[in-house]
């Protein structure tokens, strides 16, 4: 280095310390890997002839993932081939080429690999087979020990599961076990998660799941339940019937919350009657169940019923009956008390699973290599196989990963660990900050070393002032004699950086501020945040920016993967090519293999899809059930993504099926479901080049998706080097990466939601929290719970988040914010409003609003004019409802387009498309049905019915309104299309098509009633449900017919075209004669 860093002196202790222990704090971007890889060398090879060497095969190097430990041994590689071409005495140069050639055998990997392999080395003592099976995914495990808990409980075969009758547990513990399975089975308790809108209920696998990954902690302490009385509740019951009643006579004038209250009266009869507690409960969940109701709105400012309606939600007031306080919790606490007892049932299915697979998780790595350290004889041949230990990224260290290191390294000077307590993030993956405190403190107490490194090399010297300023207010700043975290609340201090590089000629933070003009994130502003935000990045990709930068060097960071539909569809739409990050395995993921199934749904409904969606392997009862409870709203989501799925790209309907408000609820997942729901976005890239690629349409990449099904990859394939893409990853993902220009995501994000697991425990068991279906208890019931540490511990992580996103950056960061967000639910204006308050030259605020299309509202920084608002263009704006969002653009574009007419799959024809040219002030002709309510029921009956096979009762009842009327039109058109030749073919409805005369300069777009194909010939038939087919009305009908007929030609010149018209209201088949 050219210049003194302001660190060197830490640098060096830490480099050249022999004698202790050393702990380096390595603040974002300050070169750890550079100072654990010079440190590593001075080790082998110390400048120092007098001094030393380790050889390197006695020095082992733990990282986080297997990317960091190829880093780390590539660098120290690096490193000793650039020292070979120094002059260096001999003695040193010999110990470079000795430990150049046994580098590629060093131990350098994850605690996972570094258990693996130390138990091999003994395998008798670890009580594991010396070949045993690892598994890298425990789900197979998982569902199978489920299935024995909860089929063997309802069966009463419990006893019967075990593959050994050693290891089953008592006969009184499977009683317990048998009796709290069923308990929840019969309050309606699902396997699965429930998630509705933001809320995740866990179900019952989530319980069993949580045991087992707690399994390293003590077992539950017993509580003995205590609240819960089965005639005092029936009590509360009793006078919450009356009270509901006493308001029904009082205030009830036909008001919408009053019927609520009235529902429920039968329901607490129901309860009353109940003969156990399971029953009893499951009836409660729907009384207690009720609508936010608004006192004025609802209640028509009426008090006796809101009060009723509070005291069952639990928003309590001071004059309210607290009924589910009452009632609930203690029916909650009975029904949970008994888990300390189940606990060690689970865990004891859960080996017993395991013993038949011969195999081992990677808890179990880490469990059977603490155990056997426990054994003298065997950590003393442990710890004589290493002379040091490389700890890096020790923050995200979890219990047993700690407690294994200090069995290692008792010897003082054999340990070095190197960590930032502000990049903790992963407590998801059980790393716990407070272990980072508890060893350092051990290894200060012992004597070590410890090294703070503050220059930063990553961020620019604008950036590096602006975090300073930033996460000193949002953090808090070390204060003297203060230490640098609190391991109980996981609250992190910040400590300021020092920058390395200069500062930039233009700002480096870059505020865009969108003016929603009052909308809600819920009510549109997310989406003109995705539209700002990818205009941004289409200026600075395209030249017309101050900032320099191309795709592949610009990554937009998100906590979660919730609303990147949204921004990929604008950038897709600006022509920007995208990388979604995904998961390692997304290719066996069981998230994508549903969310294929659903495609196929949209491309064409059949029995055998639905089986394969609803196959108990795939998925629970909970998806069939919402099908079932939703079933008209379910269908008629899929009906029109079957009517647009064929006028735009494919991978725009794939992104509109995650953005449906049922997706989350239809695949089970929850809000922070990150890993699913980035498989599946990275399904969707493979899924768009493939039908770019092969020149296919929506129904073929389907069909292309369900082979793919077959044989997935296994791994998600990298980004390719130089692929000019502009990637989109999570924050988490994100760790130990750079870009030159770091965006963060969403100006409406929050700090993220805690949400309790099914099970969390203290260390030593004595306190406890659990969580499944909608029961919950916590024990002891008195004192400060884990629940709320969790939740403290939850918060102070997420601002840790927003540290780790912020210093990815290089040179530049944006930064969204809105004008109608606050400090209280979004996540930005905390951080950054002290630093937006007093003002920097290292920020620029971007004040924009709504925009034109007709004109760009982003500027070169230099000519940045004055703030004006603009509006939306309202006639221009209505004009585009006619269309569909994809023809507008198209419209709106100037440019040459291919448009795809229909589905090649479904006309069986070669992949043709149909070129035009798009020219401002066209006529545009958008053929629709018209609006006429009857029309349209008898349409989707015909539809699901006649094409889709969907049984007739079922089609009436998701979407007949008038049932009797809709069932004549549709009997009297099913027999008329019986007599029909081509009915026996092929059988294609809701046909959308797009037809350009370029003579007429209009553009004609619609929909296809029905075509039947059979021998090439192709029979388009239109339905009419006006009535009689008089002469005039053929006549008027004759030209749409014929811009039909245009459309299936061009999309297959050689096929035969007949053309009809069918009446629905008394059958009537007329048979239209080509003029032509």
């Amino acid at each position: 280095m050219n210049k003194t860093l302001a660190d060197q002196a830490q640098r060096d202790a830490a480099i050249f310390e022999k004698e202790r222990d050393v702990t380096v704090m390595a603040g974002a971007g300050t070169g750890k890997t550079e100072l654990l890889s010079d440190r590593y060398i001075e080790l082998i090879a110390p400048k120092n002839d007098k001094d030393p060497a380790l050889d390197v095969k006695r020095i082992a190097a733990i990282t986080f993932t297997r990317r960091a430990a190829g880093e780390i041994k590539n660098r120290i590689r690096s490193k000793l081939l650039n020292l070979k071409h120094e002059k260096l005495s001999d003695i040193r140069s010999k110990r470079v080429e000795d430990a150049l050639r046994d580098l590629d055998t060093a131990l350098m990997g994850t605690i996972h690999s570094f258990s693996d392999r130390l138990l091999s080395l003994r395998p008798i003592e670890a009580k594991i087979s010396p070949v045993y099976h690892l598994i890298e995914d425990e789900t197979a495990l998982i569902n199978e020990t489920t299935n024995r808990l909860v089929e063997g409980a309802k069966s009463s075969t419990l006893k019967d599961q075990w593959s050994s009758v050693e290891y089953r547990p008592d006969e009184q513990a499977l009683n317990i076990t048998k009796d709290f399975f069923n308990d929840l089975r019969r309050t309606g308790t699902l396997i699965e998660d429930i998630t509705r809108g933001f809320q995740t209920t866990p179900g019952i696998k989530s319980l069993i799941i949580s045991c087992v990954n707690n399994r390293d902690k003590a077992d539950l302490k017993y509580y003995r339940a205590t609240q819960y009385d089965e005639k005092q509740c029936e009590v509360h019951l009793k006078q919450l019937y009356q009270d509901i009643k006493n308001a029904l006579d009082a205030e009830d004038e036909g008001e919408p919350a009053y019927r609520a209250l009235r529902e429920r009266l039968p329901r607490i009869q129901k309860a009353i009657k109940a003969k156990n507690l399971g029953t009893r409960a499951r009836y409660l969940q729907s009384v207690f169940n009720i609508p936010a109701f608004k006192k004025g709105v609802d209640f028509n400012n009426k008090n006796f019923g809101y009060q009723i309606r509070i005291g069952l939600t639990g928003d309590y007031n001071r004059t309210c009956t607290r009924y589910k306080e009452l009632i609930m919790d203690p029916i909650s606490e009975a029904i949970m008390a008994p888990l300390p007892q189940v606990y060690p049932v689970i865990l004891a299915m859960y080996e017993d699973v395991k013993r038949r697979f011969e195999a081992i998780d990677q808890m179990d790595l880490l469990l059977k290599l603490r155990d056997v350290l426990g054994r003298t004889e065997v950590k003393t041949y442990y710890q004589s196989l290493f002379d040091h230990l490389f700890v890096d990224e020790f923050q995200d260290t979890d219990p047993i990963q700690a407690e294994i290191v200090l069995h290692l390294c008792e010897k003082p000077g054999s340990l070095t660990i190197i960590g930032d307590p502000k990049q903790s993030i992963y407590r998801f993956r059980r790393a716990e900050i407070s272990e980072f405190a508890r060893v350092v403190h051990l290894l200060k107490k012992r004597g070590a070393l410890e090294s703070r490194l503050s220059v930063n090399f990553r961020s620019s010297a604008g950036l590096i002032r602006s975090f300073n300023q930033a996460f000193t207010h949002y953090l808090g700043p070390i204060e003297e004699g203060q230490s640098e975290f609190n391991a109980k609340s996981g609250e992190v201090h910040y400590s300021p950086l020092v920058p390395f590089h200069g500062g930039a000629k233009h700002p480096s933070v870059r505020f865009l501020q969108l003016d929603s003009e009052g909308e809600s994130a819920s009510t549109g502003a997310r989406e003109l945040d995705a539209k700002l935000m990818a205009r941004y990045v289409a200026n600075i990709v395209k030249g017309n920016s101050d900032i320099k930068a191309k795709p592949h060097e610009i990554a937009i960071l998100t906590r979660a993967m919730t609303h990147v539909g949204l921004i990929v569809k604008e950038l897709k739409g600006l022509g920007i090519e995208v990388y979604v990050s995904g998961g390692t395995t997304y290719g066996e993921s069981l998230v994508v293999r549903k969310f294929i199934y659903l495609l196929s749904l949209v491309s064409r409904d059949t029995a055998a899809g639905r089986a394969l969606l609803f196959s108990p392997e795939v998925s629970s009862a909970g998806v069939k059930s919402i099908f079932n409870e939703k079933g008209s709203e379910v269908e008629r989501w899929l009906y029109q993504l079957r009517k647009k799925r064929n006028l735009r790209a494919a991978s725009l309907t794939a992104l509109e099926v995650m953005e449906g408000q049922l997706f989350s609820q239809i695949l089970g997942l929850g809000i922070n479901s990150e890993d699913d729901l980035s498989n599946i976005y990275r399904f969707i890239n493979l899924f768009d080049q493939q039908v770019q690629d092969s020149g296919l349409g929506f129904d073929e990449g389907v069909d292309w998706a369900l082979q793919w099904l077959e044989d997935p990859p296994k791994m998600s394939s990298p980004l390719r080097s130089g692929e000019n893409a502009v990637k989109i990853l999570t924050i988490h993902q994100s760790k130990g990466l750079e870009f030159p220009v770091t965006i963060l995501l969403d100006a409406y994000a929050g700090e993220g939601m805690f949400r309790t697991g099914a099970l969390m425990t203290s260390v030593d068991g004595e306190q406890w929290f659990a969580k499944v279906g909608q029961f919950e208890a916590q024990y002891p019931t008195n004192g400060f719970q884990i629940k709320e540490r969790e939740e403290l511990q939850h918060k102070n992580e997420q601002k840790r988040l927003q540290y780790v996103a912020c210093t990815r950056a290089e040179k530049y960061l944006i930064v969204p914010t809105a004008l109608n967000t606050n400090e209280r639910w979004h996540v930005y204006p905390r951080v950054w409003s002290q630093l937006k308050n007093e003002g920097s030259k290292d920020i620029h605020v971007y004040p924009v609003s709504r925009w034109n299309e007709e004109q760009d509202f982003l500027y070169p920084y230099e000519q940045l004019p004055e703030y004006v608002p603009l509006k939306v263009d309202k006639e221009i704006d209505q004009k585009w409802k006619l269309l569909d969002e994809e023809m507008a653009k198209l419209i709106e574009s100037s440019t040459q387009n291919k448009w795809l007419i229909t589905s090649p799959t479904s006309l069986k024809s070669d992949h043709q498309h149909i070129e035009f040219e798009i020219i401002k002030n066209d006529e545009v002709i958008a053929l629709q049905s018209g609006g006429a309510e009857l029309g349209n029921q008898i349409h989707e009956v015909l539809y699901h019915h006649f094409t889709q096979g969907m049984d007739l009762s079922l089609a009436l009842a998701n979407f007949a309104g008038n049932k009797e009327q809709v069932n004549s039109h549709v009997q009297n058109a099913l027999k008329a299309l019986s007599q029909i030749k081509e009915a026996g073919g092929t059988r294609m409805g809701e046909v959308p098509f797009t037809l350009y005369e370029k003579e007429a300069g209009r553009l004609i777009n619609g929909i296809i009633d029905l075509i039947l194909e059979q021998d090439g010939v192709y029979h388009i038939i239109d339905f009419k449900s006006d009535g009689k087919l008089t002469p005039e009305l053929i006549e008027q009908y004759s030209s749409q017919l014929a811009w039909y007929k245009k459309a299936v030609l061009q999309a297959n010149p050689k096929a035969q075209v007949k053309l009809s018209l069918l009446g629905t209201a008394a059958g009537e088949l007329v048979e239209i004669l080509d003029k032509e």
